[in-house]
């Protein structure tokens, strides 16, 4: 039998993942994990970490896109990881834990990939620290892309379709690249659509 989440559980992640009335955003989705995926071959990792991988479904993109890859998934809430080895357990390893103490060495990961999860958190440059803490050649980090994102997810809450996905931070493309720079100078840092990504090498 698949796995249901508890009763009250509610994840805007899930949603959005499985919301099947909804095909460009199954494109979307694939675009964005695809120059993800892009940004980190150069560093040719053997091994990643999606920290903050909610079910899992992003990871899933990934490791379609970056076969021969051993990937960890690490997430707060444990029925999204429950979820998460139920459906993609074949693909990673999956552990309940804290992205503001990554219970894993420095270095543990060849790469760290922290996507849609900053903007959820209260102290997001304590969880980027964390993320390039556990990386050895390179962290990929992605948020929305302010104001623009922030006015769509509105007008989809307004007419019934989009749930609040409860952010805290809303980063124009200034303002990321001002956070981000402020810890790695040399990041590359780029916008797709909705989304603003940098990618981090390492050391920094």
């Amino acid at each position: 039998m698949r796995y249901r989440p508890p009763d009250g559980y509610h994840s805007a992640n899930h949603h959005k993942y499985t919301r099947r009335w909804n095909p460009a955003t199954a494109v979307h989705l694939g675009r964005f994990a695809s120059l993800i995926a892009r940004r980190l071959r150069p560093f040719a990792p053997q091994t990643i970490l999606d920290a903050g991988c909610g079910e899992g479904f992003a990871l899933d993109l990934l490791a379609r896109r970056l076969p021969g890859v051993s990937f960890t998934g690490l997430d707060a809430s444990a029925p999204a990881v429950a979820f998460a080895r139920e459906r993609f357990g074949r693909l990673a390893a999956f552990a309940t834990g804290s992205v503001y103490a990554l219970p894993y060495p420095d270095g543990a990961f060849d790469a760290v990939v922290c996507s849609e999860v900053l903007e959820h958190l209260d102290a997001p440059d304590r969880a980027l620290a964390e993320v390039l803490r556990v990386a050895r050649k390179a962290a990929a980090v992605t948020v929305p892309r302010e104001p623009l994102f922030d006015a769509l997810n509105r007008a989809g809450q307004a007419l019934g379709f989009a749930p609040n996905p409860g952010h805290v931070n809303f980063w124009t493309p200034r303002q990321f690249e001002r956070f981000v720079r402020d810890v790695a100078p040399h990041a590359h840092i780029e916008r797709h659509s909705l989304y603003q990504i940098a990618t981090i090498p390492l050391p920094i």
